[in-house]
């Protein structure tokens, strides 16, 4: 199936935490998914965390695994790679989604993911109480419904009945 840009088939998702949620991981809620689909393709388009730590770098992972990734950590599914921002205010360091674009990736139809912070350099994990809190949006791509299949895949499916 065909995934579109149209504004039907693309939804975006804002999520917002704060840095005293404790454990090291968050719940992101992905709203109703569209009816009979069964997978989506998700691209974290923006991402900005604080905190006092002070890292080469965050990926940002997925718990799960997209069908169209492989990492060879194995420890779930890399969304995104910050980069420390330029900007610092005392001890408070930012970190936010650098020059390129995080990966398009295909996962489930699901109505949440569960994320997770790690250091660039050595994949340790980062509590999220380690961090200022920050936010993200998220693309989420569905493949186009089945009442909008094109003329010739309707003419194919006919002759095959």
């Amino acid at each position: 199936m065909a995934y579109d840009d149209n504004g039907f088939t693309c939804k975006y998702v804002f999520f917002k935490f704060a840095g005293n949620e404790g454990g090291e991981e968050l719940d992101v809620d992905l709203g109703n998914p569209m009816e009979r689909v069964p997978n989506v393709s998700i691209e974290m388009i923006q991402a900005k965390i604080s905190g006092q730590g002070l890292y080469q770098g965050v990926t940002v992972k997925m718990v799960g695994q997209a069908m169209n990734y492989h990492g060879n950590d194995n420890r779930g599914t890399a969304l995104a790679l910050l980069d420390i921002g330029t900007k610092h205010s005392g001890t408070v360091n930012h970190y936010d989604l650098g020059v390129g674009r995080a990966p398009a990736l295909t996962i489930a139809t699901t109505r949440k993911i569960t994320i997770r912070f790690s250091k660039t350099n050595d994949g340790v994990s980062i509590p999220i109480n380690d961090t200022g809190g920050g936010a993200f949006i998220f693309k989420l791509k569905y493949p186009r419904q089945p009442d909008q299949i094109t003329a010739q895949y309707s003419s194919e499916i006919q002759r095959s009945l």
